[in-house]
Formats: structure tokens, C-alpha cells, sequence
């Protein structure tokens, strides 16, 4: 990695675009990251976000190397997880204090 990134370095797949991605698309001015708020079209565009990301986030203008954007992407890659864990565990309580209202509620 240095100046200009690599063929393969652009081709990795990028999971901060996929995982928080019209976030990721405003912030490396790609608007049209806000199709992902279209039911199946969002989910078809946070896709391609995810295959195509590295390539749009070197195409920003944002970074001046390589090595400052795979920096910047694995930040946003690990947001992204901790998003979507933090996402799975508080759906997970949900249904749990779901489940307990309605079998305290039946048990009446």
C-alpha cells in the first residue's frame, strides 16, 4: 500500500458500506447511497455499496493514499459490525421482555 491503491485493494469487499451505508455513501459523497432507504431496492444497493465501496471511497477525493483509506474502511468496517451486534442483542432482549410480559400477562 501507498500511493494509489491497487486493483485488488479497490476489489476487497467493503463492510462499512454494506453495514452502514447511506451513512458511509454521505460521507464519501455518494448520494446515491440513499436509494438503501427504498425497500428492495436498499437492500439490493447496500449490496453492490459493499462490492463497489472501496472503489467509490478512493473515487471521493477523500484520501491521498492507499494506506489513509484501508485505515478509514476498517474503521467504518468495524463500526458497522458493532452496529449490527449491538442491533442482534438489543432485538434479542426485545423479544425476551416480549416474552415474559406476554407469559406473565397469560398466566393472569
Amino acid at each position: 500500500m501507498g500511493g494509489q491503491p491497487t486493483e485488488a485493494e479497490l476489489k476487497q469487499f467493503n463492510w462499512g458500506a454494506l453495514l452502514l451505508n447511506w451513512i458511509w455513501g454521505l460521507n464519501h459523497k455518494h448520494y446515491m447511497a440513499l436509494l438503501c432507504f427504498i425497500p428492495c431496492v436498499g437492500l439490493i444497493y447496500a449490496i453492490y455499496l459493499g462490492f463497489k465501496g472501496n472503489e467509490i471511497a478512493w473515487q471521493s477525493g477523500r484520501f491521498s493514499s492507499a494506506d489513509e483509506m484501508h485505515k478509514c474502511q476498517v474503521i467504518w468496517a468495524k463500526w458497522g459490525v458493532g452496529v449490527l451486534v449491538a442491533a442482534v442483542v438489543l432485538n434479542i432482549l426485545q423479544v425476551m421482555v416480549l416474552g415474559a410480559a406476554v407469559a406473565s400477562g397469560a398466566a393472569r
